[in-house]
Formats: structure tokens, sequence, C-alpha cells
């Protein structure tokens, strides 16, 4: 049975207002990662990282007040997939263990930027039939102030990757140096 995001990950995509493609009732039944526990993992490393909503309510002005930061850091950091569970992937060229049935991608950006993500090269679009996706930022001290971003990407690898592929997710800063960085995971499929 393919799994989806859980019902308490849904909730979260909903209060963070992060985007979702096509997700059915059923998709959204049970899952063993989602944004919070991927977050948990980047806490590892960032240990007063918090979660904060970005998106301003309809009635809310707000300014900012300075530049936004430059993308510095771009990490694939993890993967689950129902066939090997979760995998830490961070650093890594490739899935430790294939990956089969339902599988989440999640993307550490560190500054603002626009990101892209790629399957064998090809780009994936936030309305695509195939992935489920979502997003939230993160405050990695504790100020209150976001410093980047966590993606999740969320497919049915039997179907998109049988013969496993490689992902890769780029993100160009909003502002000077108007740099591009991107990770890439070679995704193994049993």
């Amino acid at each position: 049975m393919k799994k989806g995001f859980s019902l308490l990950t849904f909730a979260l995509l909903l209060v963070f207002g992060v985007g979702i493609g096509s997700v059915s009732a059923e998709d959204l039944e049970s899952s063993n990662l989602s944004i919070e526990k991927a977050f948990e993992n980047l806490k590892e490393e960032y240990p007063d990282a918090q979660l904060i909503d970005y998106k301003p309510k309809d009635d809310e002005n707000f300014t900012t007040f300075d530049a936004a930061d430059p993308v510095t850091e771009v990490d694939i950091f993890s993967v689950y997939s129902d066939a090997s569970g979760e995998q830490d992937t961070s650093g890594l060229l490739s899935t430790p263990e294939p990956v089969g049935g339902y599988t989440e991608i999640y993307t550490f950006i560190l500054g603002y930027g626009n990101h892209y993500e790629y399957m064998d090269g090809t780009f994936i679009p936030t309305d695509s039939e195939e992935y489920e996706s979502a997003n939230t930022g993160v405050d990695l001290n504790g100020d209150s102030i976001i410093d980047g971003f966590i993606y999740g990407l969320a497919f049915n690898s039997d179907e998109v990757i049988p013969n496993g592929a490689k992902f890769e997710h780029r993100a160009i800063s909003y502002n000077a140096p108007w740099n591009t960085m991107s990770d890439f995971l070679n995704i193994t499929h049993e």
C-alpha cells in the first residue's frame, strides 16, 4: 500500500502554508518520516533551530530591514522509503540502501533564493501529478529570523524511478552575489 504524508504532517503543511501536489486521502494515512522528523535530524547539527511560518497573513504588512542572505549551502540530508526506511544522506553521493515504494527526499537550503528540483536532468514543476512537495522556513539560532528552508519531495519510486535516478536540488540567490549552488544524490532503486 502506498504511504503518504501523515495527518500530522498534512496539518503542518497547512499551518506553514506550503504547497502540495496531487494528494489523495489514502496518501495522507501514515508515514515514518515528515518535515517535522526531517527537522529533528537537522537539529543534531543546529540544536537551537526552530521551524518558522514564513507566509504572511492576508491582513499583515511587513517590511524587510536588510537584503536577504545569499544561498550558502544546499544539502540533500535525508531520504525515506518504504523499502529502506530512513537514510541519512548528508554529504553522500548515493543512497546507502536502494529505495522502493513511497519515497521522500528532504533538502536543506541555507540562505534565500529560487529553488529548482530535477530528476535525471528533468525539471520537476510544483504542479506535477507524480510528486508531492512541501517546504517550511527554519531559524537556526533561535532569533526568530529565517535562515534557511527545508524542502520535501515525495513520490512513488516504483513508478517514477524504477531503475534509479539522479536527484538534484539547485538554488540561485535572490541577491548579490546571485550565486548558484546545488547538491545531487544518486538514488538507487531495488
